[in-house]
């Protein structure tokens, strides 16, 4: 049986108790716990698996398998602790800020243990993000050498904090600016959910989709935010919330992709058709195009090394080599933020990024930069884009009447 039909299937019974039923006796095990660990599912999958079933797995395999989902749950707890402990050292600062993705999307799992956690993102806006830097650094955080458009990350040992002045994956031009104003102050409306502080269910659902529509474009898509995205939808979305959020998307062109994400986990999680029956117009093969690249980068592009294909794929440029020209300009700016002082450096910017982009890859920070393969790939990668209408401008009411 494909690997891919019975992790789907047992993510399906993991989310929302799916009744499918397997004969797993000859499974490829080994292949199944490789995927689920590439796709950072394995807790998820363990968990839906039933006594016999587990019983048929080798002895070693099951072993690494037990012994992965053990390190995991003590990252998700290690992590919940330290996030709770930011938060209360926000709070006494007099700090706003909401919780982006993260626990947030572990919340709406039926078991929030189960989802696993990477790193500790927050929404504290342009004027508290040197405030947050600096409470931080009075608990031993220290910032990160890259740059990034969107946060100032910070660590301290295996923890890294997102602050985040603005959500990641706004684009330029007049759809990025009404994202933009849309998005202005959020970290001061948050609710509290769960013992977190949220945004609002409309902006949370934008935040996702937007996070989805930047890793498809540049490292890849994988099922762990496909889980998230459906338990959100099944929790979080019903018939007025639905109705609240759905001129938000009309008017920020992102109706399309949600309706694209969100059939693909009525199709292949056993997301119930009737909690989102406004997504089952969207195009089959656009959503077969979508899970099959999903299925092949992995989480966050681990299967298929994409590092640098952000270059190639602007969506709004002609060509490829249109788009490195005018997204590498642009990389430099956000990468070495000295440039965008002093353009006089950007013709030295990517020698000196490509050096500290080297050391990093040494130290085994970075993967290997493959120019040749991100542009040969970049093409489908536009194609596939391209098919999810994002950013699409909301029709006149003269376009509607003439079509």
């Amino acid at each position: 049986m494909e690997v891919n039909h019975i992790l789907l299937g047992l993510l399906g019974r993991a989310l929302f108790a799916s009744q499918y039923t397997f004969d797993l006796q000859s499974a490829p095990w080994e292949a199944l716990f490789a995927e689920c660990r590439a796709q950072s599912v394995e807790l998820l999958v363990l968990d839906a698996l039933t006594e016999e079933e587990r019983g048929m797995i080798p002895k070693e395999t099951l072993s690494a398998w037990q012994f992965a989902a053990f390190r995991r749950l003590s990252k998700n707890e290690m992590l919940r602790h330290e996030q709770s402990v930011i938060l209360k050292a926000l709070q006494e600062a007099k700090i706003p800020c909401v919780v982006l993705k993260g626990f947030t999307c572990s919340d709406n799992y039926p078991n929030p243990a189960l989802r696993s956690a990477g790193d500790i993102d927050l929404l504290v806006g342009l004027p508290g993000v040197e405030r947050s830097r600096t409470v931080l650094e009075t608990m031993g955080y220290k910032e990160a050498e890259e740059a990034h458009p969107y946060h100032l990350s910070l660590t301290k040992g295996s923890v890294v904090v997102e602050l985040h002045h603005e959500p990641v994956g706004i684009p330029a031009g007049a759809a990025g600016q009404s994202l933009r104003q849309w998005f202005l102050g959020s970290e001061e409306q948050g609710t509290v959910r769960n013992g977190i502080p949220v945004l609002p269910k409309e902006q949370e659902a934008v935040l996702l989709l937007l996070h989805k529509l930047e890793h498809i474009m540049t490292s890849g898509l994988g099922l762990r935010q496909l889980c998230d995205w459906a338990v959100f939808v099944h929790r979080q979305m019903d018939e007025t919330a639905w109705q609240t959020l759905k001129p938000h998307l009309e008017n920020f062109g992102l109706l399309y992709f949600a309706k694209v994400i969100t059939r693909i986990c009525v199709g292949t999680l056993a997301l119930p058709q009737e909690a989102a029956p406004w997504c089952m117009d969207a195009e089959q093969a656009v959503c077969d195009a979508l899970l099959s690249d999903m299925l092949r980068t992995g989480n966050f592009g681990i299967k298929e090394n994409r590092y640098g294909q952000r270059l190639f794929t602007d969506a709004n440029s002609s060509n490829r080599l249109t788009s490195f020209w005018k997204v590498g300009v642009q990389a430099c700016k956000d990468h070495w933020p000295i440039c965008e002082k002093y353009p006089i450096l950007l013709p030295v910017a990517p020698i000196y990024l490509l050096r500290r982009y080297d050391r990093q890859r040494k130290e085994g920070l970075r993967p290997p930069l493959k120019l040749r393969a991100v542009y040969q790939g970049a093409q489908e990668r536009q194609k596939l884009y391209a098919s999810l209408k994002p950013f699409a401008a909301k029709p006149t009411e003269k376009q509607k009447n003439e079509s």
